[in-house]
């Protein structure tokens, strides 16, 4: 049977707003945020059908459209925002591997040292998750230890007769 671990930290954001870049199209890896967070009503010669703006969190480029948003106010963008900066610090860390899992939620494996073996190396998994006012008054981050799991030291290119119909997932 697994068994998970859970800790959840309280915390308070280092500033109550900040400015971000806004763009109308929506692409792979930006936020969405609800168009009433940026404009006090419908932008004209939009279509209704386009209700979300969406950010990169990176500077403004051209034809972006920049305002302050509220963190209290934005509850969901915010937590976009903070996954964002917990996702980009732990890819600072030599070694780790580290990437949004399938609900969105941070995913770090870091290797165990401990253990050698000349076939794999072990790593210890854990699940960031972000949210708000769950158990305290403000926003919180829950950590989950998700175990083990071990990587091959050798490419699945050098594996002679690998069949990939045998497995869903590899992480490269």
């Amino acid at each position: 049977m697994q068994e998970i671990q859970l800790n959840i930290i309280p915390f308070k954001p280092v500033v109550d707003n900040q400015t971000f870049a806004f763009y109308g199209e929506k692409q792979k890896g930006f936020a969405p945020i609800y168009w009433d967070k940026l404009f006090e009503s419908f932008p004209e010669g939009r279509e209704d059908k386009y209700k979300n703006y969406y950010s990169d969190f990176q500077p403004a480029r051209p034809g972006a459209i920049e305002k302050k948003i509220v963190f209290t106010e934005a509850i969901g963008f915010s937590i976009h925002y903070f996954r964002y900066i917990i996702l980009h610090y732990f890819k600072t860390i030599e070694g780790a591997i580290v990437f949004p899992n399938f609900t969105e939620d941070v995913e770090v494996w870091l290797e165990d040292t401990d253990v050698q073996h000349n076939q794999y190396r072990q790593y210890n998994k854990f699940t960031i998750k972000v949210q708000y006012r769950q158990v305290s008054e403000g926003y919180e981050m829950v950590l989950a230890y998700d175990g083990t799991s071990k990587v091959l030291k050798q490419s699945i290119a050098d594996i002679r007769d690998f069949d990939t119909d045998k497995y869903n997932l590899i992480n490269c």
